[in-house]
């Protein structure tokens, strides 16, 4: 009913989440704005089986010690569970590093949002 996620240093080419069979997963180009790095999160997210997944309020912040971004999304779980999540990440040495922090909109993503949030204040990338 929730879930944390690290992505740490996507290389080019790469899909966020492996995929089975015929399965075809948007892969991450290293050029990527944030912006299309926020698309490239939606549909991978997509692909990976979650419905209605929409994103919004994308804005920088930082990342560690990088210059990286932030957005918010919405989601539907194939049995229609509303969900809510917090996508923060950066693109160093043209590797994409991301916290993915996404649950249950009802009760599991507001009661572990501060923790996830210390979580994410205490990344230090080397």
């Amino acid at each position: 009913l929730q879930a944390i996620r690290f992505v740490n240093g996507l290389a080019d080419g790469e899909p966020l989440f492996e995929g089975r069979g015929q399965d075809k997963r948007p892969p991450f180009r290293k050029g990527m704005t944030p912006t299309e790095i926020m698309e490239f999160a939606v549909d991978s997210l997509a692909a990976a089986g979650l419905e209605k997944v929409q994103a919004s309020g994308l804005r920088p912040e930082r990342f560690g010690t990088a210059q990286g971004f932030r957005f918010e999304m919405t989601y539907l779980t194939r049995q229609g569970l509303e969900g809510q999540g917090t996508v923060v990440g950066a693109v160093v040495n043209e590797r994409l590093h991301l916290i993915i922090y996404s649950g249950a909109r009802a009760h599991y993503y507001p009661k572990y949002r501060d923790h996830v949030e210390r979580l994410i204040q205490s990344i230090r990338l080397q």
